[in-house]
């Protein structure tokens, strides 16, 4: 079975937010977010910012290449599809970038 970096990610943040014994609320809190927002990356309908990946690293205490390394006892099981995750991850970025853009746009403008 191929499984993305993507998916790497999520099962890595979920095995080391329990390895720290963290529940997805204590990890929100640490990173000013809400349970929803960790849930909603730990089911794969959203993934965070690079940012935020950073800030996570932190919080559970590991480098962030962590978050989307193949853990040994996955290695023979595990084709990564770099395309697709990086494809993915780019669109994310765009999106929020445009976002961001428009937001300052409007507030040079006073109306956001």
């Amino acid at each position: 079975m191929a499984q993305t970096l993507r998916n790497i990610f999520v099962d890595n943040l979920k095995y080391y937010r329990q390895k720290k014994q963290m529940s997805q609320l204590t990890l929100a809190t640490e990173l000013e977010k809400s349970a929803n927002y960790i849930n909603g990356i730990e089911n794969n309908n959203t993934f965070p910012s690079i940012e935020m990946i950073e800030k996570i690293s932190s919080v559970l205490e590991i480098p962030a290449e962590k978050l989307f390394a193949v853990r040994s006892e996955n290695v023979s099981t595990v084709a990564v599809d770099r395309r697709k995750f990086a494809s993915e991850f780019s669109e994310q970025l765009s999106v929020r970038m445009k976002a961001d853009i428009e937001c300052v746009i409007e507030q040079i403008l006073g109306k956001c």
